[in-house]
């Protein structure tokens, strides 16, 4: 298939959207799609590129299976937009994670109660309460930052 032919396959998804042939992506996804289309690469392209299948590609993009670890030490290393963004693009990538694993070895007993309960009460959160942890959670990131920000110097 000719370069702009499959670009212009990728700019007819609306048709295809229309008749339900297009699975729901993720952020992380959304954000792939956009990346091949500013360099007209189809997923083949892509994952060759990042050495993963294309099927496995597709499973990351609509979130039938997380990105691997190093997924976006791989985008970053081989496109620019990514490793200008790797911070966010390392978020959209955790977000397409099922399951989180928390190390608490050597943790203190506080440490492990907060993890906890925090675990264990997530799923009957509001979304206000949710706001509130976020919040406080922001800033620590953001006191946490200006320490070693302040390091640095």
């Amino acid at each position: 298939m000719k370069t702009e032919d499959r670009y212009t396959a990728l700019q007819g998804g609306a048709s295809k959207e229309k008749e339900g042939l297009i699975m729901k992506s993720t952020e992380l996804g959304k954000e792939l799609r956009k990346i091949r289309i500013g360099r007209e690469e189809v997923l083949f392209d892509m994952a060759k590129k990042l050495e993963i299948s294309t099927a496995m590609l597709s499973a990351i993009e609509t979130g039938t299976k997380a990105a691997p670890e190093d997924f976006v030490q791989r985008l970053a290393a081989r496109y620019q937009e990514v490793e200008a963004n790797q911070e966010h693009f390392s978020h959209l990538a955790e977000l397409t994670k099922k399951q989180i694993k928390l190390k608490l070895e050597g943790s203190s007993p506080e440490v492990k109660d907060a993890a906890c309960t925090f675990a264990r009460y997530l799923p009957e959160l509001t979304e206000e309460d949710l706001a509130v942890i976020s919040s406080v959670l922001e800033k620590y990131k953001e006191s946490h930052v200006k320490k070693i920000k302040g390091r640095d110097m």
